[in-house]
Parts: structure tokens; sequence; C-alpha cells
């Protein structure tokens, strides 16, 4: 069953011209992102968090759900914000970064992709085999969180156990996504906690490497692991995210949250 610490609703932080859709990981919700899109929505930016198809439903739903649904979800998404934006910008945490890889293929205009944890190669061996052992096991558990901070967890209304079918999904995803790293010509930041037992360090990697635009960034967080928005460097990656974001905007942003508490708007 999900947890219900938080609402796995999506969300919408209306901002100025600079459009930036948020995308959670496999299994979580977009309260995953809210840490990093409140910080660049303190910018003056308009944040979107998109709710991934059969994310934040039911364990039943989830087992039902397809890769094609879940980067359409992320096309869609990019599609409704860029009709209410100037210019839009990507920010994605783990498997949502896959997602996001497969709808940019729909998208050529983006502005720039911030990869939290790309879900590119796992450190498991075992997902290539879950086109077999689907029919054998129906749900699998994600064990302990991949987490530093004992308190992160409880910020991410998520689902505990993974549907062998959907492990078979996201295999799938992965497979695809691999192929379009290279694909990647806009500003790129790239970020990785050293103590991440999901994503193996190739992944982070391999993505800086592959990708052709001049300005990309690869950083490497000391005190992190997989969850990324919500562990001891949380903070500073929402601050290092909106900072980056912010940097690469045009001047279509709408004045600051401290703007407007001084002009007496809030």
């Amino acid at each position: 069953m999900a947890s219900d610490v938080l609402l796995p609703d999506s969300f919408y932080l209306d901002g100025g011209g600079t459009g930036v859709l948020c995308v959670h990981g496999l299994s979580a919700t977009p309260s995953e992102m809210l840490p990093v899109a409140q910080a660049i929505h303190q910018h003056g930016h308009t944040v979107s968090g998109v709710r991934v198809a059969r994310h934040g439903t039911s364990i039943e739903d989830f087992a039902q759900s397809t890769w094609s649904e879940w980067v359409e979800s992320v096309d869609e998404a990019l599609h409704d914000l860029k009709q209410k934006t100037d210019q839009v910008f990507v920010v994605a945490q783990s498997a949502g970064v896959l997602m996001s890889l497969h709808a940019l293929q729909n998208h050529d205009d983006i502005k720039g992709l911030v990869a939290l944890a790309p879900a590119l190669f796992l450190r498991t061996r075992l997902l290539p085999h879950s086109v077999w052992w689907r029919y054998l096991v129906k749900q699998m558990s994600f064990g302990e969180s991949d987490c530093l901070s004992e308190h992160g967890p409880s910020k991410v209304w998520a689902y505990k156990t993974l549907p062998t079918e959907t492990a078979y999904q996201f295999h799938l995803l992965v497979k695809g996504a691999r192929p379009l790293m290279e694909t990647v010509d806009m500003p790129l930041l790239v970020a990785y906690g050293k103590h991440d037992k999901t994503v193996h360090p190739k992944a982070p990697q391999s993505l800086f490497d592959a990708a052709s635009h001049d300005d990309k960034e690869l950083l490497w967080l000391e005190n992190s692991a997989h969850m990324l928005t919500v562990d001891h460097e949380g903070d500073e990656i929402a601050r290092r995210v909106a900072d980056w974001v912010h940097q690469r905007a045009v001047s279509t942003a709408g004045p600051t949250a401290a703007d407007r508490v001084a002009a007496g708007d809030i």
C-alpha cells in the first residue's frame, strides 16, 4: 500500500514566463520534487509538478502501468506548460530523467535539463531478468529507503512495494532511454549522491559524457544517497538547481517572493 504522509497530487506554482517541469521517480509522487520546486519558485518562475500515470493511486493500478504511459504523462505536461509560459526547463529525479529523455524527443525547444540521480544504469543486475520472473513473483519489496536522512522518506508519498510487471516496464524504459543520452543538446546539470545504493555511478558520468552541449555540469554530493531532494544535502541541491535554472532563464521571470512581499502583493 502507499504511504499517507502527504497527498500524491500534482502541483502548480504560478510565476513568471519561465516554466519548470518537475518529474518524480518510479513509485514516487510530485511530493518528492516539492523542495526543489519551492526553491525555483522563489526566483519568480512558474513550476509544475506532474503526477506520472498510475502513481499515487493504488498498487493494483500501478501494476497495470506501462512505460509508454509514464512518458505520455511527461509529454502532455510539457505541452501544457509550454502553452502557459514562454520557455521551459525540466528537472527530473531518477526514473523521471528517463521518462523525460523519451518525452524530449518531441520537444526540441527545452532550455535546459536537470538530471538528479539519473537511473540509466542500476547497481542491481536483476532488472533484465524481470522478463521471466514477473511470472513467478507478483511484488517485490524496495527494502530500506535509499536515503541517509532518517526523516527524508517521510516527506515523500510513495509505494512501499514494486509490482514485478512494473519492474519489467521499468526495464524497458531504461533500455530505451540509454541511446537517447546522445540526443541531449541543451544545458545540462547532473547530480549524484556518492552513497546511492540504487543507481550505479557510471550513470551520471555516462549522461554527462554523452551530452553534446558545452554548458554542462556534474555534481557529486558527499553526504547523500538516492533520494537527493529530501536527503541531508536536500537544501543545498534545491538551492543549486534553482540558481542554475535562474541563471539560464531569460528575463521573462516574474518578481521573486521577496520582491512581492516588499511591494505589498503578498
